[in-house]
């Protein structure tokens, strides 16, 4: 019964990895849509310049 401790302590490890990653993945989404829509704003066309709003900007 002792082994059964080690898979509980085994399990609440990979859980905690995992939900960590998740929450790691989901930062990055946020600014890789952040970007995205920064690049969206600046699309040709539009009548709109980002000269000075978008990160478009060279």
């Amino acid at each position: 019964m002792e082994n059964l401790n080690y898979l509980f302590a085994a399990y609440c490890v990979i859980w905690t990895v995992i939900f960590g990653y998740m929450f790691v993945l989901s930062r990055r989404l946020k600014s890789i849509q952040a970007e995205l829509d920064a690049l969206k704003a600046c699309e040709p066309g539009e009548g709109k310049s980002c000269k000075d709003t978008c990160a478009c900007s060279g």
